[in-house]
């Protein structure tokens, strides 16, 4: 375990930590949303992004979906939903990992479909009103706990190659906690795809002469503005205008 290893344990952990204190589904949503765990599992791998990574956005969107399915659909337990959905991504993961060719023209033809297909999943995914919902576990309790399961899930990150990097770390948390409200966080998902693929590209183009950590400031700076723009837009109406309460379904126990 490096260096880099450590403080991706730590920065998932207080990140998951502070999803799962706040109520507010919209505030859950923002934190999850924020790339830190990609950031340092990007800095712990070392590796120069490609399609993977793009590849690993699709995977991560899929694996709150798939949670939504079983919990709230088949009545699944939420435990046991999270659970099945994390190790599908790591299956998918680790197939794609060994399987899909590292080519650079891959990664701009992935970028691009991977940003029409997050803006077609905005327009068909509107937001909707869901109950909000805070962790009862008390911090001595939920910080201990939530550190042992972040690590045990860094420990795998070799075999994943550049599916780590956007791994569910904190949404194998979030999807506990907002149970409630699978429905928003599938769609921050998608929010996260068109404000992380500016980010993608410009550490793709800077990394040969900036190196890794050159490239996730110049990535950083990409994403800042993506994420105020999106969130303008979002505001204006311009995206998804139209607020929905979900359907009469009621969530699973567990």
């Amino acid at each position: 375990m490096n260096p880099w290893d450590v403080l991706l344990i730590a920065v998932v952990s207080a990140q998951a930590l502070a999803a799962s204190y706040l109520f507010h589904p919209k505030w859950k949503a923002l934190v999850f949303g924020l790339p830190f765990p990609f950031t340092f599992a990007y800095l712990a791998v070392g590796q120069q992004v490609n399609i993977l990574n793009i590849l690993s956005l699709a995977l991560m969107f899929l694996f709150m979906q798939a949670v939504r399915g079983l919990h709230v659909g088949w009545r699944v337990p939420i435990i046991a939903a999270v659970a099945a959905s994390a190790a599908g991504y790591c299956l998918c993961g680790y197939l794609m990992a060994q399987a899909v060719p590292i080519r650079g023209e891959l990664f701009w033809i992935g970028a691009a479909a991977a940003f029409l297909l997050a803006l077609a999943l905005l327009r068909w995914m509107p937001p909707r009103e869901e109950p909000g919902e805070r962790t009862a576990l008390p911090p001595w309790v939920k910080v201990p706990l939530t550190v042992c399961l972040v690590t045990l899930l860094v420990l795998g990150k070799q075999e994943l190659q550049g599916f780590i990097t956007f791994f569910p770390f904190v949404g194998v948390f979030v999807a506990y906690e907002a149970r409630r409200s699978l429905w928003t966080m599938g769609r921050q998902n998608a929010v996260v795809m068109v404000t992380v693929l500016p980010m993608l590209a410009v550490m793709r183009l800077v990394f040969p002469s900036l190196g890794a950590g050159g490239a996730v400031l110049a990535g950083w700076c990409a994403f800042m503005p993506s994420l105020l723009l999106v969130t303008r837009m979002r505001r204006q109406g311009r995206i998804a205008p139209d607020m929905k309460k979900p359907p009469a379904e009621s969530s699973a126990g567990g």
